[in-house]
């Protein structure tokens, strides 16, 4: 029996697209940095997953940081991660995901958002938008390690109580989202609103697929 949906924040919730960096120059010019490369910023937070692990995947600002000054060759203090965070739950809101669906699904299910970010940026994000009032608990990276590992899963599946067959995760990514969440015995449903994946890319992975939040009553 299902007894509670998670969702992924980027790309599933809100749109989290290259045209929201634009955004991060307010970033910038609070630490008095040239604000002209926030195209670069918002790209250079592509590699910095790529040394986690079972073991090590919980986000750090320092790192983070050290990973930015390393990929677009400057020195950056870390807060200009505070700033970024500030930006994200300010302006990057451009919904996705209707109310009448959150509101539809918070009276038949318990609403979680677990997310490969900082828990400011998107806790913000969640309530400037009007979607907090629906969400039972906001899980980030920050502080339950990151998606796809299993270590992530497993710890908010604990906080939450709950077994992984009573779970249903949705998000857009394929590997972090769909693979991630099935390791653990979850089911999950791919939002493919962009028509990303092909069957054959779905061969083998046990997901349901839909193309528009409008499709969910069908399911759940």
């Amino acid at each position: 029996m299902i007894k509670n949906i998670i969702f992924d924040v980027d790309n599933t919730i809100f749109d989290s697209s290259e045209s929201n960096a634009i955004y991060y120059r307010e970033a910038f010019q609070k630490i008095n940095c040239d604000d002209n490369r926030y195209i670069d910023l918002y790209h250079s937070l592509e590699s910095y997953e790529d040394n986690f692990n079972e073991n090590n995947n919980k986000y750090v600002k320092e790192d983070l940081i050290n990973v930015i000054n390393k990929v677009m060759k400057e020195h950056y203090p870390t807060k200009l991660i505070d700033e970024m965070n500030d930006v994200v739950g300010k302006y990057w809101i451009k919904k996705i995901l209707d109310e009448d669906i959150l509101k539809y699904l918070s009276n038949k299910y318990k609403i979680y958002v677990f997310s490969n970010w900082f828990y400011e940026g998107q806790y913000n994000r969640l309530k400037n938008a009007g979607f907090i009032k629906y969400i039972t608990k906001v899980f980030t990276a920050d502080i339950y390690g990151s998606k796809p590992y299993k270590s992530a899963y497993q710890r908010i599946l604990k906080e939450i109580g709950s077994l992984p067959s009573e779970c249903v995760m949705i998000g857009d990514n394929l590997q972090t989202d769909i693979i991630g969440a099935n390791n653990v015995g979850m089911h999950t449903i791919l939002f493919d609103n962009n028509k990303k994946y092909s069957c054959e890319d779905l061969k083998g992975i046990e997901c349901k697929k839909i193309n528009s939040f409008k499709e969910i009553k069908t399911i759940l």
